[in-house]
């Protein structure tokens, strides 16, 4: 280019260096903005996969709880048919027992047994008639309790 050390001449690459100072700011404006669109799309974006991910969660979040309140009320469902099962049972059981001492002893049909005898049956009669009392008395009491904690923790 015939520039030699030392000259007073401009050098080829500061002329080129001028057009790109005067093109940097125009450039770097462009890109810039480009540069801005191009984040705030991707940002948009983002945001409203970040948005469909957060509601996801909590709809997620939502079945698990529902989930969960169908386990206990399952689980106090068992207790609950297994008690009323037994329910008829024991009244059963108990409205023998009561028939049995209106009567006095088991079979009218034919002679009573001795009296000693009699009293041992009707004594352990009462001992029977007593635990299904308790029982009974257990069989509402664990029925409502069971019926008490579905609710409480539904």
């Amino acid at each position: 280019f015939g520039w030699r050390p030392g000259s007073s001449s401009r050098t080829p690459l500061q002329g080129a260096c001028e057009h790109l100072d005067m093109a940097m700011p125009a450039v770097a404006g462009s890109m810039g903005v480009a540069g801005w669109n191009y984040n705030r799309a991707n940002f948009k974006y983002d945001q409203g996969q970040r948005w469909q991910r957060y509601t996801t969660g909590r709809k997620m979040a939502m079945a698990t709880v529902g989930m969960f309140r169908q386990d206990v009320t399952d689980l106090a469902g068992v207790s609950m048919a297994k008690l009323k099962v037994y329910g008829p049972i024991y009244g059963i059981v108990i409205t023998v027992c009561v028939t049995v001492f209106v009567e006095g002893r088991s079979g009218l049909k034919f002679p009573g047994p001795p009296v000693f005898i009699s009293q041992i049956y009707l004594q352990c009669l009462s001992i029977g008639m007593g635990f299904m009392a308790l029982a009974t008395w257990l069989l509402f009491h664990a029925s409502m309790r069971a019926q008490v904690a579905c609710v409480q923790l539904r």
